[in-house]
């Protein structure tokens, strides 16, 4: 005995649209939602991080005061009191550049202020002119070197 099931090929691609089009059309629609959903989650997780970042974008390059971290989102605090800690660092290393800086430049005032006046006064006594040109020059530079100094 022989039994023969046929279904016609039509019937075959007609059932497969009807499957595609009951899964897939929902499916991607999931898929839509899903990604607005995901992308939502990330920028409101990320939300404590803007802020923090708005405060440190709106200080002036040489505004070392620390980030008030009380008013820090509480995700971020560990962040702000490590940043604070940096800030204190670099504001300590600026005060000791300056203190260094000021330092050096009163050291270099007095031997060029004597400087300038030993060759002012070997000006005023020199009789040979090349003598007097490479004395003028000495005086010069030590005039240009006085002016950098106290712009230290």
């Amino acid at each position: 005995m022989l039994v023969q099931v046929a279904r016609s090929r039509a019937n075959r691609e007609a059932l497969a649209r009807r499957i595609l089009l009951d899964t897939a059309l929902p499916l991607s629609a999931l898929m839509a939602l899903m990604t607005v959903i995901v992308w939502g989650g990330i920028r409101a997780g990320l939300k404590p991080l803007a802020l923090l970042r708005g405060q440190v974008e709106g200080r002036a390059a040489n505004d070392l005061a620390p980030i008030e971290v009380d008013a820090a989102p509480p995700e971020v605090r560990s962040l702000a009191r490590a940043m604070n800690t940096l800030l204190a660092e670099v504001h300590h290393n600026v005060v000791a550049q300056k203190r260094f800086i000021s330092d050096a430049a009163h050291q270099l005032r007095t031997p060029l202020a004597g400087l300038k006046s030993q060759t002012e006064l070997a000006l005023g006594e020199a009789n040979d002119p090349a003598l007097r040109a490479r004395l003028q020059r000495v005086h010069e530079s030590a005039t240009r070197s006085a002016h950098l100094v106290n712009q230290l």
